[in-house]
């Protein structure tokens, strides 16, 4: 009986969590879609920048993290 809880609370987590992954996935499209004609420009520490009239500062951070969900473990070559 408890294996049976067990296994129901994961195929529920596993549902859940990949509805929210799409959902979370269309957003971010979504966004990336309204920000489409916002030149980006990565430049070294010791170059010139280019003269413009108006410039912004963007500041960002990523979090990466393993899907345990997604991990198929895999037999050695």
């Amino acid at each position: 009986m408890e294996f049976m809880i067990f296994l129901g609370l994961m195929v529920l987590g596993y549902g859940v969590g990949t509805q929210r992954e799409q959902a979370h996935f269309r957003r971010l499209q979504r966004r990336e879609y309204q920000l489409r004609n916002l030149s980006v420009v990565s430049f070294g520490a010791k170059e010139e920048l280019p003269a413009d009239r108006e410039s912004a500062l963007f500041v960002g951070s990523v979090v990466i993290s393993a899907d345990y969900f997604k991990i198929v473990p895999r037999q050695p070559d």
